[in-house]
């Protein structure tokens, strides 16, 4: 198992539109690319974290070749 772990600061105001991107977008890789699933947490110091699964480091790198351009990834972005 190989997992990647994610930390942002999300503007208040876009919370709610960055926790539905992320699901979209783990659902893209579960569905398409071979991913794990992964978990989004809020913490007591007001930052996302999260952790994303894969079966191998390798997997993921190859998962994240030619990945269509998804209007989620800019929301996440903001």
């Amino acid at each position: 198992m190989f997992c990647v772990i994610y930390r942002w600061r999300i503007k208040p105001e876009l919370e709610q539109s960055f926790i539905e991107s992320w699901a979209t977008i783990t659902r893209f890789y579960i569905e398409n690319r071979g991913g794990s699933g992964s978990r989004l947490h809020r913490g007591e110091d007001g930052l996302f974290y999260a952790y994303a699964q894969w079966n191998a480091a390798e997997d993921r790198e190859k998962a994240f070749q030619n990945v269509p351009d998804m209007p989620e990834r800019a929301t996440m972005r903001e």
